[in-house]
């Protein structure tokens, strides 16, 4: 057996780029965990109850991820956000700061490395980030009377998980 050097592959990238959404939502709205009954209103893909029971917003997150090309330690991968609020207005503001925070490409990389130091995550090194608001606000309401919109969050990075190999030669 060969033990690889290197992260926890309990780890993700889309823990570092959840946190890093929350901060920046923190820093430009009036979000706060209070709100929200001390948690961060930013969810798996099965939305929870106590977040539809309180007048805020929130967001429902999936991920999908698959390999550069050729070179192990470099993957890619595609984080996509519902957006769920009252209004169109709140929706399109928390929506257009994701794809402003995550859509400068090699410096919206840079950003969230800096941000990350120090972090459980912090052996991830993000290469490149670009967003989209894929779906503006919708027209009907859903869930619980909210609005929605999507955005989508693509990235590169590199990792070199820590794992056990078996059945290689010493």
């Amino acid at each position: 057996m060969i033990t690889e050097s290197g992260l926890n592959p309990q780890i993700l990238p889309s823990y570092a780029i959840i946190d890093y959404a929350w901060d920046v939502l923190q820093e430009n709205t009036d979000m706060t965990t209070s709100d929200y009954n001390g948690k961060i209103p930013i969810t798996p893909a099965s939305q929870q109850p106590e977040f539809t029971d309180i007048d805020k917003p929130f967001l429902v997150y999936a991920w999908s991820e698959n390999d550069s090309g050729g070179l192990h330690v470099a993957r890619t991968g595609q984080m996509s956000f519902a957006v769920y609020g009252r209004t169109d207005r709140e929706i399109s503001h928390i929506a257009n700061l994701l794809t402003i925070g995550f859509g400068r490409y090699d410096m919206s990389a840079e950003n969230v490395n800096q941000w990350k130091i120090g972090k459980p995550y912090s052996q991830i090194r993000f290469m490149t980030f670009w967003a989209t608001t894929l779906d503006g606000p919708t027209p009907e309401r859903t869930e619980a009377g909210r609005q929605s919109a999507v955005v989508i969050i693509r990235y590169r990075y590199v990792v070199d998980y820590a794992i056990t190999l078996p059945g290689t030669l010493p």
